[in-house]
């Protein structure tokens, strides 16, 4: 889906934690589509750098990140260092997260 023609977010900073696949690269590609710079948090750095770049080509700037969300340190250098770069942070997409397949019984 092209979404460059729903909304309008060019010079704007957003971040998606576990952006790296799935529903997560979904929303990035989305934001990257409507203009965004885009930062992708993501265990996976290898995976996230990948990410950031394929995004680049909708033409904002792009930062790929490992980054643990569950450690506040990593959390708060990660927010510095897209400050840093970007200015501003100003859409933040809280996607990552473990899924577990378990039985019901468990």
């Amino acid at each position: 889906m092209d979404y460059k023609n729903l909304f309008s977010l060019k010079g704007k900073t957003a971040l998606i934690t576990g952006g790296a696949r799935g529903l997560g690269k979904a929303m990035a590609e989305a934001l990257a589509q409507s203009g965004s710079n885009i930062v992708i948090a993501d265990m996976d750095v290898v995976s996230a750098e990948k990410t950031a770049d394929e995004l680049s080509l909708f033409g904002g700037k792009t930062l790929g990140l490992k980054v643990d969300v569950t450690n506040e340190k990593q959390v708060k250098e990660m927010v510095n260092r897209i400050v840093s770069e970007f200015t501003e942070l100003n859409v933040v997409i809280n996607n990552a997260g473990i899924c577990q397949k378990i039985t019901v019984e468990e």
